[in-house]
């Protein structure tokens, strides 16, 4: 045959050049990963190591009253206070930290009225509202809740007005209640749920009482003593809550550290 007519000899395709897997995990790729993976880390434990000081410092925040309740003035015009004494039980079972008890008396009218000031966890304090206190002390609930804005110095402050009967008849008690609350910075008079306190350190609550007669059913909002004395105290109140938050956040955002600012 002649060689024209041979057949072409088959030539092989080079081998492909792989890559040397070893040489893929020990080249500069695997250390710089490797410091990434290691600077996540350390990102996340100290995250993690901060997250754990600001929980401590809200619950500390949540048993610490930003001020004193026992400097609350005894005098507020011409309402003078007396300290009621409260059962240690009773004080406990509110959940409170710091409270007062006392009763005060105007003394042109006479008029006299109660009063309780609470601070404390906002987990343990919330059940404590006259919704609930009064009913479980054997009260039935007349009317309420209104909501009645205490105002004084161009500042407000809202409230919930209720009226609770106990016994019948010409024997019958009946109270009428003032209650709000001071949480997340803001006074209201309506409560969150309890999920939503779980996220929230401390609260106040403000709670003023009176007997009444029923002719006074249909004048509660007229020349109402507890107003008058709501509007003495609140500018008070607020004013020793807000210099003692100020006081404190210093001291607060060191205890957190440099991540919470």
């Amino acid at each position: 045959m002649s060689r024209g007519l041979e057949s072409p000899v088959a030539v092989a395709d080079p081998a492909p050049v792989v890559a040397d897997p070893d040489r893929r995990r020990t080249g500069p790729g695997l250390w710089i990963g490797a410091a990434l993976a290691v600077s996540l880390l350390g990102a996340s434990a100290a995250g993690r190591a901060w997250q754990a000081r600001r929980v401590d410092q809200m619950l500390r925040d949540g048993r610490v009253s930003p001020c004193k309740l026992a400097d609350v003035p005894m005098v507020l015009g011409p309402w003078v206070g007396e300290a009621e004494t409260m059962d240690s039980a009773i004080a406990r079972a509110t959940g409170s930290t710091d409270s007062i008890f006392r009763s005060y008396q105007h003394r042109i009218t006479g008029q006299k009225l109660s009063l309780i000031i609470l601070f404390g966890p906002s987990t343990e304090m919330y059940v404590h509202s006259p919704e609930n206190c009064y009913p479980a002390a054997g009260y039935q609930k007349l009317s309420g809740p209104a909501t009645r804005p205490i105002r004084s110095g161009g500042a407000s402050w809202p409230f919930h007005e209720l009226v609770y009967t106990k016994g019948e008849g010409g024997q019958a008690e009946r109270q009428e209640v003032y209650c709000t609350w001071r949480y997340s910075e803001v006074w209201t008079p309506g409560l969150t749920t309890q999920k939503g306190f779980e996220r929230i350190p401390g609260m106040f609550k403000v709670q003023v009482g009176r007997g009444i007669k029923d002719r006074e059913m249909d004048l509660l909002d007229v020349g109402n003593p507890c107003q008058d004395f709501l509007a003495r105290l609140m500018p008070d109140l607020e004013r020793r809550i807000v210099e003692g938050r100020a006081r404190s956040r210093p001291a607060a955002v060191a205890a957190i550290g440099p991540a919470g600012r």
